[in-house]
């Protein structure tokens, strides 16, 4: 049997608990890291089809590894026609901000304000909306077939709109309806 389903917040958890700022090394390898878990979770659930696009972007500063990737969940990959849900993986982590604190900033905590209140690195842009997009996938598939449409759900690097990462992701894009 298997475990059950994560809720939106544990999903949204263990997003921000990946560093995925795309400027330096250690984001780039944690925006790996969450895709993977993306992958990993959409696969056993069997929530869509998954496929990866890995690229590589002009850098100034000389061309830093791993490449950058965008990552594209199908769902219901028959329906006549397709939905998009589009967002971006990373985020900008201000480690200079949490400098000899004892806060990371990719924990995910309650703030103190609230209890059901709940802040870390991105939680607002993008995190917790692909947090509802990966909680949304469950079940949506038995609805798509019945209205006879399906949804490819991008999770791009950089911004969902004007950025590289959206750029080679075009083909990827192309024929959305709604």
């Amino acid at each position: 049997m298997p475990r059950e389903f994560p809720t939106s917040s544990e999903i949204l958890r263990q997003l921000i608990e990946f560093p995925t700022d795309t400027v330096t090394e250690r984001g780039r390898q944690g925006f790996i890291e969450m895709c993977r878990y993306i992958r990993d979770l959409v696969t056993e659930w069997g929530l869509g089809q998954i496929t990866e696009q890995e690229f590589s972007e002009t850098d100034p500063s000389g061309k830093l590894e791993p490449k950058l990737r965008n990552l594209f969940i199908d769902v219901h990959g028959a329906g006549q026609e397709r939905g998009l849900w589009h967002g971006h993986g990373d985020t900008i982590c201000p480690d200079a901000v949490y400098a000899g604190s004892d806060r990371r900033p990719t924990h995910f905590m309650r703030c103190p304000e609230g209890e059901n209140t709940f802040m870390g690195c991105g939680i607002g842009d993008m995190k917790m909306g692909l947090a509802a997009y990966l909680s949304g996938l469950r079940g949506l598939d038995e609805i798509l077939q019945r209205v006879n449409r399906s949804i490819r759900v991008a999770i791009v690097t950089q911004e969902e709109w004007l950025s590289e990462g959206t750029h080679v992701a075009k083909p990827y894009l192309q024929g959305s309806h709604w």
